[in-house]
């Protein structure tokens, strides 16, 4: 899980990094959204408890979060990965943790 984190985390501060305006809060944030986003679509996935379909719609929204946050639209990506969130839910072996 750390490995996934660092993987992501480097990747959207090198993509970042071609974005001179983007603060390195709002990046910090889109960071941490894309981890929670990737750890719950895997979590899921080894689950099986939601269809491949959304699973996918999910992966494809994430890519579409990722890029709205490299170009500087952060309040536009955090909500794209809210609305991932709340798409999938929680995983039920984690309510009430």
């Amino acid at each position: 899980m750390v490995a996934r984190f660092w993987l992501v985390t480097s990747r959207l501060v090198i993509s970042a990094s071609t974005a001179v305006a983007q603060s390195k809060t709002a990046l910090q944030l889109c960071a941490a959204r894309d981890v929670e986003v990737v750890i719950l679509i895997e979590d899921h996935g080894d689950a099986a408890d939601i269809a491949p379909e959304r699973l996918a719609k999910a992966g494809l929204d994430q890519m579409q979060a990722r890029r709205t946050c490299t170009a500087g639209r952060t309040e536009e990506a955090v909500a794209i990965y809210d609305g991932i969130i709340s798409s999938l839910g929680p995983m039920l072996s984690r309510q009430g943790h």
